[in-house]
């Protein structure tokens, strides 16, 4: 679409207006140079919009205090009308997707296998959270205020970092803080009651993964990744995340005793 603005001070609501025009055309399909079979406007379609009232129009209550009451029109002319063709779903599909699909009903399989991992997955999670906050709510004790003001820095710098993988510079964005203490301390301080918990229950019923665990987790590590074990283990001692890979196993460990006693026991 073309849109010619007498005022570009109201651009984005005469953007969102004029959407809603010609969609409003195609609905209607009486308007000149609609399509009535398909009930779309074809190219050439000219549409005059007013931006005084509706979605998007610049209100008296306007965030920005210029746009208030303010009326513009515009001329929207449909240059190119196109349509998504989806290939059939056949066998020749499942072929072009990649892997080793030779068959619709493979591909399907596979897909259904991943939905229902991805179900049983969440079912986990839903279950370990509510199990923890169980285990939580009786067992009532005060955290050190310094461990949870580190949790909410590792928070902020994991918060950082992800701008920095997306290509922002977290150093110019203007940071508030004192709103980021108040509002990550609750989850802060619940993460750190769940950790000091679960290392108190794991040391109480010697619950340590071993070294054949780690083992394991380093091999499937190795797997994913597609490296030699060996690498990966250097790599993980290099980092120091070979002991952090431990704590982890612990902690799974752990919650794993919590969920067998909760349905052995259940209240």
């Amino acid at each position: 679409m073309t849109i010619n603005f007498k005022d570009l001070l109201v651009a984005g609501a005469l953007w969102l207006a004029a959407l809603s025009a010609v969609q409003a055309a195609g609905k209607l399909g009486g308007l000149s140079g609609a399509d009535h079979a398909s009930g779309a406007p074809t190219c050439g379609y000219e549409c005059p919009v007013l931006a005084t009232e509706g979605p998007g129009s610049p209100g008296d209550d306007h965030r920005n205090e210029t746009l208030r009451g303010k009326a513009a029109d515009a001329t929207v002319t449909v240059k190119e009308v196109k349509e998504k063709v989806l290939p059939a779903l056949d066998d020749d599909f499942a072929k072009s997707v990649g892997g080793s699909f030779e068959t619709l009903d493979a591909l399907k399989e596979e897909v259904r296998k991943g939905l229902q991992a991805r179900r049983d997955a969440e079912n986990r999670h839903a279950l370990e959270a509510a199990v923890l906050d169980a285990v939580l709510a009786n067992h009532a004790f005060e955290v050190p205020e310094a461990l949870v003001l580190r949790q909410v820095g590792h928070q902020i710098e994991h918060a950082r970092e992800h701008m920095r993988r997306q290509g922002v510079d977290p150093d110019r964005v203007p940071w508030d803080y004192k709103k980021l203490l108040e509002d990550l301390r609750p989850g802060a301080e619940k993460a750190v009651k769940r950790a000091l918990l679960l290392e108190a229950i794991a040391e109480k019923e010697a619950l340590q993964a071993g070294d054949a665990d780690v083992d394991a987790e380093v091999d499937r590590l190795a797997q994913a990744s597609q490296r030699p074990a060996p690498a990966v283990r250097r790599m993980l001692e290099q980092s120091g995340d070979l002991q952090g890979i431990r704590h982890t196993l612990d902690e799974r460990k752990t919650v794993d005793f919590l969920i067998e006693k909760n349905q052995a026991n259940p209240a």
